[in-house]
């Protein structure tokens, strides 16, 4: 009597699950990929807008100043390339370069250079922090009195 019980639940089972196959017939689906992806990078100066007063210097006069700390620039969720370049009116030069460095606790982290025939430097790969954003700069009148507002713009690629 034990094996007809099992052969008649067997059966049984094997009916439920045919009429569960022929009940269930699919008609469409909806797939729905995803993917959780990281925020880009991303940096930001503080204060944004900087004036470093060059001054008045004489015709063919040369002035340095050391590179001093000038805002706070704070590079988030992945390191990025950061671009310094040169631009607004500089044409009463005959040399500029300005140094631009990062730092953090008081060394420098990455380091860039413009000048008059190289208007734009790329810092490379900068690891997400807070740096100290220091400027230093060099230029050489030239020998007609003139005027003008050179710019150092930074930015992101």
């Amino acid at each position: 009597m034990k094996k007809e019980t099992l052969l008649f639940a067997f059966a049984i089972l094997l009916i439920v699950s045919g009429a569960a196959l022929v009940a269930l017939t699919i008609i469409g689906q909806v797939n729905m990929p995803w993917t959780i992806t990281a925020p880009p990078p991303t940096a930001s100066m503080n204060p944004n807008i900087i004036t470093l007063s060059i001054g008045s210097i004489a015709v063919n006069e040369t002035k340095s100043v050391a590179p001093a700390n000038v805002a706070t620039l704070t590079v988030s969720n992945g390191a990025l390339n950061i671009n310094a370049s040169l631009g607004g009116e500089y044409s009463g030069f005959d040399a500029i370069s300005v140094i631009v460095q990062l730092k953090q606790a008081g060394e420098v982290k990455y380091q860039a250079e413009v000048t008059k025939s190289s208007t734009t430097a790329t810092i490379s790969n900068v690891e997400p922090g807070t740096y100290d954003v220091y400027i230093g700069y060099t230029v050489t009148a030239g020998n007609t009195p003139s005027s003008g507002v050179a710019v150092i713009t930074f930015s992101t690629p």
